[in-house]
C-alpha cells in the first residue's frame, strides 16, 4: 500500500486482534502590558521592543498576578493558524517560546502534556471540551491542573498577532492576552502556515454543511483540536455518542486521498455504545495509528448510524487485503457518493432484523457525522 501521511496500524500481539474493553487580518495595535491586577475578560496586550519570550511573559503575569501569591500548574493546549484548526511550524515554535516564559515566572509551572493526558483520560475529559470557550464541563474537575493556555496566530503583512487565553480550571474565568511580534524575529526557517493549507482548505469546502446530526456526537484526537504531531508519535482518536450506534472513522490525508482507518483488518467490530469514550488506536484495539510523511494538515471524519453501512463487507473486504479501505480523492463529488453509498441504510423486516448479523441499534434510521483536524511535523 502506498504510504500515507498518518496512520500506520501496528498489530500488538499475535492475539491483540479484537477489543478488550481567511486570510490575512491586519494586526492591531500593540500596547504596554496589563498591569498587575487587571480585570479578567479584558485582553492584556504586549509589543514592543524585547523578544517573544519576555513580550509573552508580561501578558502572562496578569494571570499569575490572580493567584494571590499561590503558584498555579498551568498546561499547554494547542495553538492553530488563523480561524482554522490546523497549525503550521510555527506552533511547535511558540509553545517553546511559552515554556520558558513559564519556567522564567516563579508564580507559574508548565504541566506536561503527557501528564494532563493522563489526567484527562482519568476523568473522561478531553481538551476539545476544555477549549470550547462556551464550555464550562471541566471547571473545578482537573485536580493538578489550574490553567489551560491555548489560541490561535493571525499573520499580517509585518507581524504575527497571538491571540491567546487562559482558562482558569478553577473558576472557568477566562484570560484573554494578545502578543504582537515582528515576522523579522521568527526564524526564517520556521513557517507559519501547514505546507498543504490551501488544499487542506479544499477539502474543508467540499465536505461542506451537509453533516448529518440526528443525534451527539463527539470526536477529537488525544491532543485537542488542532493538535500537533512529531513524524513516529502516535494519534489515539476519541469518540463518544449519544446513541448505540455503528461507526465508521474516514481520513483525509495530506494529500488528499481518503481512507475508511475504522474498523479494519485488526479490528472489525464498529459498534459503538452510547455514553462512553471509546479511544480508538488506544489499549485494547490491537493497532495503533502512527504519524509519518508526508507533512501538514489532516483530517478524521467520523460517521454513525443506528443501521449499519450498506457497504460495510465490501469495507471489510478491502481492509482484509490492504490494512485499510480506500475510498478516493476528497473532491465534491467522491465525498458525496461515500455519503450515499455509506449512509444509504435499509431497514430490515421485524422478522429478519433480530436474526441479523448487525440488528439495528434504533427503531428509526439515524445518523450523525463530524470531523477533527491536526497537524503532522518533521522532527
Amino acid at each position: 500500500m502506498r504510504k500515507t501521511a498518518i496512520l500506520v496500524a501496528l498489530l500488538i500481539g499475535a492475539a491483540a486482534c479484537a477489543k478488550q474493553a481567511a486570510g490575512p487580518e491586519p494586526s492591531a495595535p500593540t500596547a504596554a502590558p496589563a498591569a498587575p491586577g487587571a480585570k479578567a475578560g479584558a485582553p492584556a496586550k504586549s509589543g514592543g521592543g524585547g523578544d517573544l519570550t519576555s513580550r509573552l511573559g508580561s501578558a502572562l503575569e496578569e494571570y499569575s498576578q490572580s493567584s494571590g501569591g499561590q503558584e498555579r500548574r498551568v498546561a499547554l493546549g494547542n495553538f492553530t493558524f488563523q480561524d482554522s484548526e490546523a497549525a503550521g511550524p510555527f506552533s511547535a515554535y511558540l509553545k517553546d517560546e511559552i515554556s520558558l516564559a513559564i519556567s522564567r515566572n516563579p508564580k507559574l509551572s508548565e504541566v506536561e502534556r503527557e501528564r494532563l493526558q493522563q489526567i484527562l483520560e482519568e476523568q473522561a475529559l478531553s481538551l476539545s471540551g476544555i477549549m470550547d470557550p462556551s464550555s464550562t464541563a471541566a471547571v473545578g474537575k482537573i485536580q493538578g491542573v489550574e490553567g489551560l493556555l491555548w489560541g490561535r496566530y493571525y499573520v499580517g503583512k509585518d507581524e504575527v498577532e497571538l491571540r491567546l487565553t487562559v482558562t482558569d480550571l478553577g473558576s472557568g474565568k477566562k484570560f484573554p492576552m494578545k502578543v504582537a511580534v515582528s515576522k523579522s524575529a521568527v526564524p526564517s526557517s520556521v513557517s507559519f502556515a501547514p505546507s498543504n493549507f490551501q488544499a487542506y482548505q479544499a477539502q474543508r469546502a467540499a465536505f461542506g454543511s451537509d453533516e448529518a446530526r440526528d443525534f451527539p456526537l463527539e470526536l477529537w484526537v488525544d491532543r485537542g483540536p488542532g493538535g500537533v504531531y512529531r513524524d513516529g508519535e502516535k494519534m489515539i482518536v476519541g469518540v463518544r455518542t449519544g446513541q448505540d450506534c455503528y461507526l465508521k472513522l474516514v481520513h483525509i490525508s495530506v494529500d488528499g486521498q481518503m481512507q475508511v482507518i475504522f474498523p479494519n483488518k485488526f479490528d472489525r467490530n464498529n459498534k459503538i455504545k452510547a455514553g462512553e469514550v471509546h479511544n480508538i488506536g488506544g489499549p485494547g484495539y490491537g493497532f495503533e495509528f502512527e504519524m509519518t510523511e508526508p507533512y501538514g494538515a489532516e483530517t478524521i471524519r467520523a460517521f454513525a448510524s443506528t443501521y449499519q453501512f450498506d457497504d460495510i463487507e465490501q469495507v471489510l473486504a478491502a481492509a482484509d487485503q490492504e490494512t485499510f479501505s480506500a475510498v478516493g480523492a476528497a473532491d465534491a463529488a467522491t465525498i458525496q457518493g461515500f455519503r450515499t453509498r455509506g449512509l444509504k441504510v435499509k431497514a430490515a423486516s421485524s422478522q429478519s432484523a433480530g436474526r441479523s448479523q448487525y440488528p439495528p441499534l434504533s427503531s428509526q434510521i439515524l445518523r450523525s457525522e463530524a470531523g477533527v483536524t491536526y497537524t503532522i511535523l518533521a522532527r
